[in-house]
């Protein structure tokens, strides 16, 4: 917790000296995404691109660890792709106080429908999709999806952690937002079960969808 409040300290100044760099938009939240391009290149599809953004937070992960956000509130169409934001930002200036070593690491996917009362439905992944951030990586991680046809309005988006990690030094971070209102659910070994968490911080994320 002192850790997360000596970030979320630097980030409140950082946030007011860079506001241009990281605009934050009250009304948005977990179900309002903002829209920031629409491709025009010729002879491709037609994308919608959209992104969460918020008051800068970060967070760690470690191996077994699963989170997952509701999101929703974008158009109809088909999800063509979304992005995770990795090793970026702030904690790389912070790197020997956070006892960061990044190493590759390797992510499972999590894509839910939302069913009833925002509980967690069906997977939307006909198989495990795992996919490896490597060490030297920094910034956006795109995740193709196309081929899934995936229409649904809302969904459940997320990553658990798959691969050994240390358990003392944090092998990989992920950008997160602080915004009130969130729906979510964590991974809870103790209970082998998810367990909902709310007004939480929710992953920094840009999705595309196709028309």
């Amino acid at each position: 917790m002192k850790t997360k409040a000596i970030i979320t300290l630097l980030f409140s100044l950082a946030y007011l000296v860079g506001a241009g760099q990281y605009q934050s938009d009250s009304s948005v939240n977990v179900v309002a995404l903002k829209e920031v391009i629409v491709s025009d290149k010729p002879q491709s599809k037609r994308l919608r691109h959209f992104k969460i953004q918020g008051h800068p937070s970060y967070r760690s992960f470690r191996k077994g660890d699963k989170y997952i956000n509701l999101v929703s509130g974008y158009p109809k169409g088909k999800l063509s792709y979304i992005e995770f934001f990795f090793n970026t930002g702030m904690p790389n200036l912070l790197k020997k106080k956070l006892d960061i070593d990044y190493q590759d690491v390797d992510i499972q996917l999590l894509l839910f429908e939302v069913a009833a009362g925002n509980k967690i439905g069906r997977s939307l992944l006909p198989k495990e999709v795992i996919l490896t951030v490597g060490k030297d990586h920094n910034g956006a991680f795109r995740i193709p999806l196309g081929y899934l046809n995936i229409r649904q309005e809302q969904l459940f988006i997320g990553f658990a952690v798959v691969s050994e990690t240390s358990k003392t030094k944090a092998n990989i971070y992920v950008r997160m937002n602080e915004i009130k209102g969130t729906v979510g659910y964590q991974w809870s070994s103790f209970f082998a079960d998810w367990k909902p968490i709310y007004d939480n911080d929710i992953f920094k994320l840009k999705i595309a969808i196709e028309d």
